[in-house]
């Protein structure tokens, strides 16, 4: 845990705080535009179903149009919020890539409260907002990427700072309205707040299911009256994305040939174990510290444990891309010491997007079909020693490597630090 005499008052924390803030917004704002100018204004995405959010906010409850149904019901309406706005004076290259900026920095004044909270002095404070300025797993994610993952990066800083408040059902209900308008993966984080904390009694274990369940049952709830029937939209349980764009060992599997004869059906294999694999993995971390009795209700072991069962799931589950490993940024950043977490979020978690920086050139070479990426064709050409496809493959076994060095070192931490809150009483 990084702490520091110098504590600062609560003016100063803010005021540094948002100097941040706006180096962030403006680092965000000039990547925005060079972007712009390299590709001369043509999308590099392949993710263009974006902009039907801010078309239908309630495509998913209804089931009509061309909403992927792959997304909580909520994101849809979250987004619009703050991008239909935009659209009015923003153009489409732009819109959507300020739109998910705007969430991360609204993350950051969340987290400026999570560091006040926590004690952390000037040069802490300087040293988190640099971190989050320059990691790429952040800016990559948002402003380049135009990925909605920045919701998912809000969502757990409000839930850590609740969690740093012992505000349980607080943090119980941001997890749980998470996984309505972020991303299903919430569910993990809310295992572990309605569950692991000690309680006196089984009622409070009612309390917090129930506490857990209410946005759930009326969101999905809603779903399943407003579908239309026959709608024509895919639903979740049909959904198989293709299997070369993850950052799992599966993607590894299929590129060598090991699960199926072609790339669909690998991914349908994938997708029919992985689920369970993924269940069973997120439940380790939580057995261990039962097992081994480590039951301090402690804000760091509750960051910690979380972390180690998102990292778990993450590692096996099949589904897993570049940018849903934002929503490990703020825990890594208030569990680890300044140098660890660096490495992590600056060097460990970039390895995601280099996974999926090489496959997209290795893919626009493959297909002579660079559709906006020249200019990161030419940038790869000319500072890459390998071919794209080889170190494509280099940049995913060290993620795989370190996706579940990553889990084992934060389950070691919360272990720890119960056996140090042991010794202490």
């Amino acid at each position: 845990m990084v702490q520091e005499q110098g504590q600062l008052s609560a003016k100063q924390a803010w005021r540094t705080g948002f100097l941040w803030l706006a180096i962030i917004a403006l680092s965000r704002g000039v990547l925005i535009a060079v972007l712009y100018k390299l590709t001369g204004g043509k999308q590099f995405t392949d993710d263009m179903f974006h902009y039907a959010f801010l078309g239908d906010p309630w495509g998913i409850f209804t089931g009509q149009g061309d909403m992927p149904q792959s997304f909580p019901p909520l994101v849809p309406v979250v987004i619009y919020l703050i991008g239909k706005p935009l659209s009015l004076f923003l153009g489409e290259f732009a819109v959507l890539r300020v739109t998910y900026t705007i969430f991360e920095l609204l993350a950051w004044v969340v987290m400026i409260d999570v560091l006040r909270k926590l004690h952390w002095n000037k040069r802490l404070l300087h040293f988190a907002g640099l971190i989050w300025m320059i990691a790429p797993i952040l800016w990559l994610s948002d402003a380049v990427k135009m990925q909605e993952e920045s919701i998912s990066l809000l969502f757990m800083t409000l839930i850590l700072w609740a969690v740093v408040q012992s505000k349980l059902r607080t943090a119980i209900v941001f997890a749980s309205l998470g996984v309505v308008a972020a991303k299903i993966f919430f569910l993990i984080p809310l295992l572990a707040l309605v569950v692991y904390p000690p309680v006196l009694s089984f009622r409070q274990y009612v309390i917090r299911g129930g506490v857990a369940a209410i946005p759930l049952v009326i969101v999905y709830g809603a779903v399943q009256i407003m579908t239309s029937a026959g709608s024509s939209v895919d639903s979740l349980s049909e959904f198989v994305p293709p299997i070369q764009q993850v950052t799992t060992f599966w993607a590894l599997l299929a590129k060598l040939g090991l699960l199926g004869e072609t790339l669909p059906e690998s991914a349908a294999i994938a997708k029919r174990y992985s689920a369970i694999l993924a269940l069973i993995a997120g439940l380790v971390p939580f057995a261990w510290m039962y097992l081994r009795r480590c039951r301090f209700d402690n804000w760091y072991v509750l960051a910690a444990l979380m972390g180690s069962m998102i990292m778990a799931v993450y590692s096996v589950f099949y589904h897993i891309n570049p940018p849903y490993f934002v929503i490990i940024v703020p825990i890594l950043l208030v569990v680890f010491r300044p140098i660890v977490s660096t490495l992590w979020i600056v060097v460990g978690l970039s390895f995601v997007w280099a996974i999926n920086v090489t496959r997209g050139v290795a893919l626009a070479r493959a297909t002579g079909d660079s559709q906006g990426k020249d200019a990161i064709v030419k940038l790869y050409d000319s500072i890459a020693p390998f071919d794209a496809d080889v170190a494509h493959t280099i940049c995913l076994v060290t993620f795989i490597i370190l996706s579940f060095a990553l889990a084992i070192q934060l389950l070691i931490r919360a272990d720890r630090q119960v056996r140090s809150l042991a010794v202490s009483t």
